[in-house]
């Protein structure tokens, strides 16, 4: 799944297509850093707050490539703006919003 660097379990996959989604209503692609904690247990969907790189759509091919080869070694500032925290919340009817922050 585009974003995730290993496979995940398939509750997880369903939180982060609602991550991707809402990433991508707004033209932008999310690829994962790690997770943060703050854990969500829903039926069907397991899913916590995350860290990682909110990028451009028309710049996310370009990002992928670095992204799977990243390493402590890679010395890459460019992307360092796109630097998101994608942390969930649920609306009074139950779904999970997604709000991208910088901290």
């Amino acid at each position: 799944m585009k974003g995730l660097r290993l496979p995940e379990n398939k509750e997880f996959e369903a939180f982060f297509e609602i991550v991707q989604k809402q990433a991508g209503e707004m033209g932008f692609v999310y690829f994962v850093d790690s997770g943060e904690g703050r854990e969500l247990f829903l039926e069907g969907i397991e899913g916590e707050d995350l860290s990682g790189w909110l990028i451009p759509e028309a710049d996310a091919e370009d990002f992928e490539r670095i992204w799977k080869i990243w390493s402590k070694n890679v010395e890459d500032d460019r992307w360092i703006d796109f630097y998101k925290f994608a942390i969930w919340e649920l609306s009074a009817e139950g779904d999970i919003i997604i709000d991208f922050k910088e901290y």
